[in-house]
């Protein structure tokens, strides 16, 4: 995995083909010779809010290189004003993040907003890894 260069993004990736998460075919191509880079991973944020209760949408994708097709996509919204949500980041870290730390851990990530964007990537990460099997 390897970021585009500052100055590489503003060549391949305008602003209408992030938003859509459409990419002509021409980019793909020069992006496989130029990187060899088998996909193109993009991302935006959908919402955010930092302050208590935190969200963060995010919409995310994987096209390959190759064929132009999407091999993977998600649109998904954390707002811990949600209570689904709120249940999710409470087994979240009870399992994952720290299952033999403080019962109170969930609560930190709800006050950091690092913590907060980590446990969002970490569950999209594991939406991709489920799309695979």
């Amino acid at each position: 995995v390897m970021a585009l260069p500052p100055e590489a993004r503003g060549e391949w990736l305008h602003d209408q083909a992030r938003r859509s998460g459409l990419f002509p075919r021409d980019v793909l191509l020069s992006l496989l010779q130029k990187y060899s880079a088998d996909a193109l991973v993009h991302a935006s944020l959908t919402r955010f809010r930092a302050y208590k209760p935190p969200a963060l949408g995010l919409r995310a994708g994987m096209v390959s290189t190759h064929t132009g097709k999407v091999v993977w996509e998600c649109d998904v919204l954390y707002d811990m004003a949600d209570q689904r949500s709120l249940d999710d980041l409470r087994n979240y870290a009870s399992t994952v993040s720290a299952p033999e730390e403080s019962d109170h851990d969930w609560e930190m990530t709800l006050l950091s907003p690092r913590k907060f964007a980590g446990y969002v990537c970490h569950r999209v990460v594991d939406g991709w890894r489920d799309a695979g099997r």
